[in-house]
């Protein structure tokens, strides 16, 4: 969820090669592009693609209840559109909104919608809502562009992929805080000129967008009037590619089958007709909690991701949706504004539906039970406005937004805390000019003093990232920087980057999907922009690799194995199938091919050699033995008060079983015979470590102590208390995290291959740290030079103590 992502949910369907229309497929994958920012709010002139896309209709329980309050004074919540209660506008010019709050009120709700039949005035039953833009502001937020006191102002730009390019358009603005209600409005009027494309649509309906972009990706749009006819007109003659979509859901469940490739527009053109059809697969289900009880009024959409596009539906009291859709893959989501606060949002289902079927997608949704709070500081005073995010893998995620004081309360489910908890962070990928020091991992409901510290950027890199071949902007590609300590990364927009950085030194690369990464060192940011484009080598596909995995000494398979295969410049992974086979497409060179298995050990095969052939490779892997088991309880330290989910990991040569404990405490590894290292830890205790525990044909009882961290200082022994590493495995860096009691100046961290060659030394002066410290390795060796993909164990040394780590690097 971003903010004021108003309008970009507005998408349409289109699967032409199913349908038999023929279009050029590059210019469509541009006006899909420009389509899903034409209706947004540009904020700080940043491009940001929607994460999802939904829908709603006519009415919802999101809408507003118009409240009976007289509009008589300025003590009432008022909304300007460029000055004006009601104003009208020409195709390309800014739109400013202006809001003042009600007195004491220094946030507010806002909501747009179309207003259908042009009247300039709000009707609920008639006007239709623009989905996924029910948003809450707040005074002076990173976007506020009025630093007055209760007054409010964003502006969307003409040169932006607005609204304001959209003709015969008419929008209202609904806004309301507590001390009142207002309606805005503004009618987009086309522009005057001597070339246009005009036709009409079947069925015949109103608001239809009807789009033309030329050759430099111009776009012009309008919609049709009530009776299904339009006429779009253009600044400039020239070869244009025109399609029509319906991005309110007039026509919910139909489908254009119409496009027009290379029009000449040098005149006022007629004839240009659309035609709409419905969809004959079916995709349905049902939304429930996690006590199988249904949940009601939940907006269900389904998009495609190639052909972009998507349909809806709101759950019944049945918690039953139904889309019409047509042959494809599909995303299938829930919208965030209908779950949240009460609920978590899941991760999207994909699913493949042929023509004429039907296919049922099922979520199951978890409620909101408690809070990870925090602040979050812009150059050390408290911030207002900024996102907050949390995810868990098994429960879903959440947001929130800091309040006019920093403060943020992030509601999340309990559930989570027995896989991991949450990762939580900020999101500030559409401001400019900042970031921001923290990450987190594997915190635990109701944990406080999460805090986040964003710093205001005086410098950095900017630049494209093209294709070496064609010279093309890689729009899929992304830029990091390290400067030994800190990990930075952006992703690009039409290929242009621009990564915003503290003075230092930086090692700096640019990666794009199907593309050979390209590495720079020593970049020195101080107080500058340094431009840097990259060309980046695509990656040839000349052969495959495809072989089983079998158990060792026999033909048995093994199925479902994680396998990698990876050299310098390239890394793969995949899953073997049900019968333990796998493949690869494969680029030519020499590679290393791993195979993993909860079961068994790793395997691994070195010098596999690919040259424009099919290569056929068994990997065989060792099985454990599960002669013992480890168990217990984890206790606060002298006492008997259980620690319920603290994160433990067992580990010895070749092998790592990661667990928590559960809601009691407890724990239990089934393990093989060996001597094993263990790890305890958890957010508010010290971590604590445990060597030669020997289990020989027997369960070992083993209770863990762990100290809350406001008693560590008096009472921890030096040695190391925590280490571990996220993410794991990792592409392109991770963050080791470690926790010790001093015992000299510095500490050591290594890094070595699965060969026990050591790759990478980190020294770290302990004496102005704090107590948990933390160190960013971004897959690079003692000459910065970047390393293969694979396994790595990293060892870190303060005075007589040692503990060493397993991590995946996957390029």
């Amino acid at each position: 969820m971003n903010k004021f992502k108003f309008l970009t949910t507005l998408f349409f369907v289109f699967s032409f090669i199913l349908l038999g229309a023929e279009i050029d497929q590059q210019k469509f994958n541009q006006a899909n592009k420009h389509f899903r920012n034409f209706l947004k709010f540009q904020r700080n002139n940043d491009l940001q693609l929607p994460n999802w896309l939904y829908s709603s209709e006519e009415s919802s329980s999101n809408h507003f209840q118009k409240p009976d309050i007289e509009k008589n004074s300025r003590d009432i919540i008022d909304i300007k559109i460029n000055g004006e209660d009601q104003t009208t506008i020409v195709q390309g010019e800014d739109i400013v909104i202006t809001i003042y709050f009600s007195d004491n009120c220094f946030d507010a709700y806002m909501e747009l919608w179309v207003d259908m039949n042009d009247n300039g005035t709000w009707e609920e039953n008639i006007d239709l809502q623009v989905p996924d833009n029910n948003e809450t502001f707040a005074d002076n937020d990173p976007d506020d562009e009025d630093p007055t006191v209760g007054v409010y102002q964003i502006t969307i730009t003409g040169e932006d992929d607005g609204p304001n390019n959209v003709s015969n358009l008419g929008i209202l603005f609904l806004v309301e805080d507590d001390g009142g209600f207002d309606e805005g409005f503004v009618f987009i009027n086309s522009i005057t000129s001597d070339y246009s494309v005009a036709g009409s649509i079947t069925p015949v309906a109103a608001n239809i967008i009807i789009m033309a972009m030329n050759e430099d990706e111009d776009i012009w749009m309008t919609t049709t009037d009530p009776t299904g006819d339009y006429q779009n007109f253009v600044q400039e003659p020239g070869l244009y590619f025109l399609m029509a979509f319906d991005p309110l859901g007039v026509f919910n469940g139909m489908f254009s089958t119409t496009v027009y490739n290379d029009v000449d527009i040098n005149d006022h053109l007629t004839g240009y007709d659309f035609n709409f059809v419905q969809g004959n697969s079916t995709i349905e289900g049902t939304v429930t909690d996690e006590n199988g009880d249904f949940v009601e009024g939940v907006t269900v959409y389904a998009q495609q991701d190639e052909s972009p596009g998507g349909v809806w539906d709101i759950t019944d009291q049945n918690g039953f949706y139904q889309v019409l859709v047509i042959e494809g893959a599909w995303e299938i989501g829930l919208n965030d504004d209908d779950l949240m606060p009460d609920y978590m949002e899941p991760e999207e289902a994909e699913v493949y539906i042929e023509e004429g079927d039907t296919e049922i997608v099922d979520f199951m949704i978890y409620e909101t039970d408690s809070f990870i709070e925090g602040t979050v500081y812009l150059d050390g005073i408290p911030a207002t406005g900024f996102e907050i995010q949390s995810w868990n893998d098994l429960v879903g995620g959440s947001f929130t937004i800091s309040g006019v004081d920093g403060s943020y309360d992030l509601p999340v489910a309990s559930e989570a805390n027995a896989s991991g908890g949450y990762y939580v962070q900020l999101d500030i990928w559409d401001i400019p000019g900042i970031y921001v020091d923290e990450y987190y991992s594997n915190i635990i409901t109701g944990s406080s003093g999460i805090d986040f510290h964003i710093h205001t950027a005086t410098g950095g890199i900017n630049g494209y990232i093209y294709d070496s071949v064609t010279l093309e902007p890689i729009d899929e590609s992304w830029i990091s920087a390290y400067d030994g300590v800190n990990y930075y990364s952006t992703g690009t927009d039409n290929g242009y980057y621009q990564l915003y950085l503290p003075n230092g030194t930086y090692e700096v690369w640019a990666q794009g999907d199907m593309y050979y990464q390209e590495y720079i060192e020593d970049i020195v940011i101080n107080d500058v922009y340094v431009h840097i484009d990259f060309y980046l080598d695509p990656i040839s596909f000349e052969g495959s690799l495809s072989g089983m995995v079998l158990e060792e000494g026999t033909t048995n398979p093994i199925p479902f194995a994680e396998l990698s295969v990876w050299n310098d410049d390239f890394w793969s992974n995949t899953t073997a199938d049900e019968n333990g086979n796998y493949y690869f497409d494969m680029p030519n060179g020499t590679f290393t091919l791993s195979s993993q298995h909860p079961l068994y050990y790793v395997s691994q095969i070195e010098n596999i050699e690919i040259n424009s052939n099919a290569v056929t490779v068994d990997i065989e892997m060792e099985p454990i033995i599960f002669s013992g088991a480890l168990e217990g309880y984890v206790y606060e330290e002298n006492s008997t008060n259980p620690i319920p989910y603290a994160n433990i990991e067992v580990y010895s040569e070749g092998i790592w079983f990661p667990t928590m404990s559960d809601e009691f405490g407890y724990y239990h590894f089934d393990l093989p015979n060996s001597f094993y290292s263990l790890d305890c830890w958890k957010n508010g205790y010290l971590g604590t470590h445990i060597d030669n525990i020997e289990i020989n044909n027997n369960v070992v009882d083993l209770d863990i102590y762990l100290i809350p961290d406001v008693e560590a200082d008096q009472l921890l022994e030096p040695g190391i208390n925590q280490l571990s590493n996220y993410p794991n495995p990792f592409n392109p860096e991770t963050t080791i995290s470690f926790s010790v009691t001093q015992t000299s100046p510095f500490v050591t961290l290594e890094i070595y291959n699965i060969k026990g060659q050591k790759v990478k030394t980190f020294i770290i002066n302990t004496s102005t740290l704090r107590p948990i410290n933390s160190m960013t390795w971004n897959g690079t060796d003692d000459n910065n030079k970047p390393v293969s993909s694979g396994i790595y164990f990293y060892k870190l040394k303060s005075g007589d103590f040692e503990k060493t780590k397993k991590m995946i690097l996957m390029k």
